[in-house]
């Protein structure tokens, strides 16, 4: 099963009438374990309300560096962590509902075993 088809319900939940909320995506918080190859990019889509805040969180085996990046549906990058770890955490906050954009990078020469989660 591709990545894409596993984290495909990753859609934040509204909660009405609370400016600047945080949501769980729909059904709550969603976890996976994968890997990303080396010298690499895993790339995931996750549907946001707007004005309502969402974590991600990237745990990684140790073996690599990780990088976490967040894109706007038009593209532009609107938050990342990119320390010289494998364990990495934003928080976004779209102005309107849309598809934001999650890519972990890989800076190594092995593959990463990780952990993402998004709520």
């Amino acid at each position: 099963m591709s990545k894409w088809m596993t984290i495909a319900a990753l859609v934040s939940v509204s909660v009405l009438g609370i400016s600047t909320a945080a949501a769980d995506p729909v059904g709550g918080p969603k976890w996976q374990e994968t890997r990303v190859c080396a010298n690499s990019t895993d790339v995931f889509k996750v549907d946001c309300w707007g004005d309502e805040v969402t974590a991600v969180r990237i745990q990684g085996d140790g073996d690599t560096d990780l990088d976490l990046y967040v894109y706007d549906e038009a593209g532009n990058l609107i938050s990342s962590s990119t320390s010289y770890s494998d364990c990495e955490e934003v928080q976004v906050l779209p102005y309107y509902r849309q598809t934001l954009t999650i890519k972990v990078v890989n800076r190594g020469n092995v593959y990463n075993a990780y952990s993402i989660r998004i709520w």
